[in-house]
């Protein structure tokens, strides 16, 4: 059964992000190749891990210095009151943007600095 993402919600270390409507984490691993001569199928061994995410809502002044480029916290990206991932991170890069007939937006990307932790309970 799939969970609804109404509880979802984005902390930068102790506060959390207003306004947001989204966010996305992506989690890779490299895979390095270990084949030889003679060998008829590729194989593969783990390398280093990555992971990065980003977030994205309603541009809320009072969260600006807490999302600036540079930044380093820990990250803890909420689906519900019971499942999140959280690790230290550093946003990476922040775009606001409005239009005349519309709300102002903000979104950032942040990479990850080491292996995150997943809560569920």
């Amino acid at each position: 059964m799939a969970t609804a993402g109404k509880g979802g919600k984005v902390e930068v270390g102790a506060d959390t992000i207003g306004e947001l409507n989204d966010w996305t984490l992506d989690e890779n691993v490299d895979l390095m190749e270990e084949a030889v001569f003679g060998d008829d199928h590729q194989s593969h061994t783990v390398g280093l891990k990555d992971t990065s995410g980003s977030a994205s809502g309603y541009f809320d002044a009072t969260d600006i210095d807490k999302i600036a480029p540079g930044t380093e916290a820990v990250i803890t990206l909420y689906i519900d009151a019971t499942v999140n991932f959280s690790a230290s991170a550093k946003i990476s890069n922040r775009s606001v943007n409005t239009n005349v007939d519309g709300q102002a937006e903000i979104d950032f990307d942040f990479e990850f600095q080491e292996e995150g932790t997943w809560t569920t309970s």
